[in-house]
C-alpha cells in the first residue's frame, strides 16, 4: 500500500488590513439612506442632514470621520464633521429634530452628544473587495438614526429596519487605502 504524503502547510500570518472599514479616522465618506437604495445625504444647514434628491456625491454629500473611542473601550464611536463649506461637527437630537451639522468644536462634556456608535449590519463585496458597507448608527441616547426622507435622518428609533440602514461609500483619505478583507486574502495565499 502505498502512503499518501502528509503536506506540510505552513500557517501564514493574517495580513492585517490596516483600515478595514470606511469608517476609518480621518476618512471622507457618504452615506446612501433607506438601505442604500435612497439617495445619497447631504447637510442642509439648519434644515439637517437629508437624503432626498442627490444621485451624485458632490462637497455637500460628504462627511469626515473622527473617533471617538478611547483605547480599551468597547464598541465603535465617531463623530461626523460636515465636508462642506460649513466644517461644522453634527449632532444627534431626541426626538423629531434630525441631526444637525452646526458644532465648531466638540467639548469633552459633550462627548455623548456628538457621538454616534457603528453598527456594521452587512458588507458588499464590489469586484472581489469589500468596498461598500451597510451600516446602523446610533446616537449619544441610545436610538437608532433612520432615514425619514423629507424630515431628515433622526435618531428616533428602537430597532434597525430598511430605514435604519445607511450605504457607507469612501470619498476620500484612509478609507481608500485597505479595502479588501484579511480573511480572503490570507484564503488567496494558501491555493497559490
Amino acid at each position: 500500500m502505498k502512503q499518501k504524503k502528509k503536506k506540510n502547510k505552513k500557517k501564514k500570518k493574517k495580513k492585517a488590513c490596516k483600515y478595514p472599514s470606511p469608517l476609518t479616522h480621518g476618512s471622507v465618506v457618504a452615506f446612501k439612506g433607506r438601505d442604500g437604495t435612497g439617495k445619497y445625504c447631504t447637510d442642509n444647514g439648519q434644515s439637517g442632514i437629508r437624503c432626498l434628491d442627490h444621485n451624485k456625491i458632490g462637497v455637500r454629500e460628504g462627511f469626515k470621520v473622527y473617533s471617538m473611542t478611547k483605547k480599551g473601550e468597547k464598541g465603535r464611536s465617531i463623530a461626523l464633521r460636515a465636508w462642506n463649506g460649513n466644517g461644522k461637527y453634527c449632532e444627534g437630537h431626541k426626538g423629531d429634530l434630525p441631526i444637525l451639522c452646526r458644532a465648531h468644536r466638540i467639548y469633552s462634556y459633550q462627548k455623548k452628544k456628538f457621538s454616534f456608535s457603528v453598527k456594521v449590519v452587512e458588507r458588499k463585496k464590489i469586484a472581489g473587495k469589500y468596498t461598500r458597507y451597510i451600516v446602523a448608527l446610533k446616537d449619544g441616547t441610545g436610538k437608532f438614526c433612520a432615514d425619514d426622507y423629507d424630515k431628515g435622518i433622526r435618531c428616533n428609533r428602537g430597532g434597525i429596519g430598511q430605514w435604519e440602514k445607511f450605504k457607507v461609500e469612501c470619498v476620500s483619505g484612509p478609507c481608500s487605502k485597505c479595502s479588501s478583507d484579511p480573511e480572503e486574502e490570507e484564503e488567496q495565499e494558501e491555493e497559490e
